[in-house]
């Protein structure tokens, strides 16, 4: 097999079509390297889209680990290593929408507190005018 494999599918949405002949090729024992250069894909872009199929098959049609390991030729390691990062991901996205919220409402506090000042500021220039003028 050639190292200089075509990749013109790197990057774009995978087919529900695409994916079906992926687990088909899976099934028939296609290596990932055959596979990726029938989808004209990467290796890694490969074996992606087969831990988002064995995590989707748990999420959505009940599967367990060991059957959608089964049916993608994966380990369960595999997938469980997938259900980590995939967690890991979401919570770091929780964060970092929390931490922007938290910003976001100290900026807006911080925002009123210098708009209050600035008000007592001109009242103060308006007491004082009064007083030099009274």
């Amino acid at each position: 097999m050639s190292n200089e494999v075509s990749t013109s599918s790197i990057g774009h949405r995978w087919s529900h079509e695409e994916e079906e002949s992926l687990v088909k090729s899976l099934q028939d024992g296609k290596s990932v390297d055959v596979i990726a250069d029938l989808h004209k894909r990467t290796y890694r872009g490969i074996k992606c889209r087969m831990a988002d199929l064995a995590l989707r098959m748990i999420d959505t049609e009940g599967k367990s680990v060991q059957d959608a390991a089964d049916l993608l030729h994966m380990t369960h390691f595999e997938i469980e290593d997938a259900q980590k990062s995939r967690e890991s991901v979401r919570k770091n996205r929780a964060l970092r929408t929390k931490n922007a919220c938290k910003e976001t409402k100290s900026g807006t506090v911080f925002d009123l507190l210098k708009d209050m000042i600035n008000r007592l500021d001109s009242i103060e220039e308006k007491i004082n005018t009064l007083c030099m003028n009274g």
